[in-house]
């Protein structure tokens, strides 16, 4: 019997859920505990399975933890370190979401790497102790970004150094379509399913999805113009690969797509 815990604060319990809930899905035809047990300022998922089933977990904990601590610890050492109060929201939102993305593979790979998967995690302390170095390499990137804060808040050299942030990400998707309505986006693959609804007042939450899912060509489908400053935004990003149609057009595609 293989037997592991991951403890973290009490207030990330729903990522410890999602946790929960995807190694259950994946056993759920299996002899094990999978089970989360709450104390006053922690909680903790408790796993025992057969030994057979221990790489399968070690290959859902090492990609489902190093996706949160980037997610969570370098956000907000970032939200927390950078001074880039002169921008607008809109700007600080894409910086701060092109920065946390900005040498992924590295960041991933490093805790990967550092983790270990003997009797348990504390994710609080693996990120004090055991990721130190990485999180002095995060610091770093806030020392610069902070040094060039004057170069920043000139809008040509902003969107320069945007530009180069996100297309050094590299690209996970050929098309991403989006349907703007009244401060209502819609984004859709491809092939035209749903990624994600965002609504009221979301134009700082679309830049930032529009980022982490680093498509090629953006095609736009509205009847209405999109806010100014999200428009320039996106089309500097993407170097002008944005495509503007109506919004009944996504329709007509979709009918003839089916």
């Amino acid at each position: 019997m293989w037997e592991f815990s991951v403890i973290t604060s009490k207030q990330d319990i729903l990522a410890l859920t999602k946790l929960e809930l995807k190694i259950k899905n994946k056993f759920k035809n299996e002899l094990g505990i999978c089970s989360i047990f709450q104390k006053e300022n922690s909680c903790t998922l408790l796993l025992a399975y057969e030994d057979s089933k221990k790489p399968e977990l070690i290959g859902i904990l090492r990609n489902e933890l190093t996706s949160f601590i980037i997610e969570k610890y370098k956000s907000n050492l970032l939200k927390n370190n950078l001074n880039v109060s002169g921008l607008s929201k809109l700007k600080q939102k894409a910086l701060l979401k092109s920065l946390l993305y900005f040498d992924r593979e590295y960041d991933e790979e490093y805790i990967k790497n550092k983790l270990s998967y003997i009797n348990g995690i504390h994710i609080n302390s693996f990120f004090n102790f055991k990721l130190k170095p990485l999180k002095l390499k995060w610091l770093e990137i806030c020392d610069i970004t902070n040094g060039n804060i004057e170069l920043l808040n000139s809008s040509d050299a902003f969107y320069e150094i945007l530009q180069f942030l996100v297309s050094s990400l590299g690209f996970k998707r050929k098309i991403i379509n989006v349907i703007y309505s009244e401060k209502y986006y819609g984004i859709y693959d491809e092939k035209e399913n749903l990624i994600c609804n965002l609504k009221e007042d979301s134009s700082e939450n679309f830049i930032s999805a529009l980022i982490s899912l680093r498509a090629e060509n953006v095609n736009i489908y509205s009847d209405e113009m999109l806010p100014a400053e999200v428009l320039v935004i996106i089309n500097k990003i993407y170097c002008n690969k944005v495509s503007l149609y109506s919004r009944g057009d996504f329709q007509n595609k979709k009918t003839v797509d089916n």
